[in-house]
């Protein structure tokens, strides 16, 4: 079972096709399921110690760290770009007491 919360910002990113949302995002996170135990398996059987499967797994949320920054990026962006511009003189106008 996912956490609702990402349930829910998948499904409002892509309200179009919450079948291939919910399919994805749920595949994404079996996915990380089975890659870090195979990798920490791996490590353990060539000799490694029990905290290696710790720095694996440090390893690879730095490696994920750019993806979430620029996913977070395009997103402000997105927002930003949906908003009309403001120009220096509609800002005024609307700071100026009314008489």
């Amino acid at each position: 079972m996912l956490n609702p919360a990402i349930y829910g910002s998948v499904f409002t990113v892509a309200w179009d096709a919450p079948t291939l949302a919910g399919a994805t995002s749920a595949s994404a996170f079996q996915l990380g399921i089975g890659i870090v135990p195979a990798l920490a398996g791996a490590a353990l059987g060539s000799g490694a110690s029990i905290t290696s499967a710790i720095w694996i797994g440090a390893g690879l949320a730095v490696v994920t760290m750019p993806a979430i920054l620029l996913d977070r990026a395009v997103a402000h962006h997105r927002v930003n770009a949906d908003q009309p511009p403001r120009d220096a003189e509609s800002s005024k106008r609307s700071c100026r007491p009314t008489q």
